[in-house]
């Protein structure tokens, strides 16, 4: 999950951060 911690760490806007909880949620 580096992607994910570089994506945060940086500063991802509030709609990237939704979409990628969107994913997991549809995809779990």
């Amino acid at each position: 999950w580096e992607i994910l911690g570089e994506i945060t760490g940086d500063a991802a806007p509030d709609e990237l951060i939704t979409q990628l909880f969107s994913q997991f949620c549809l995809g779990k």
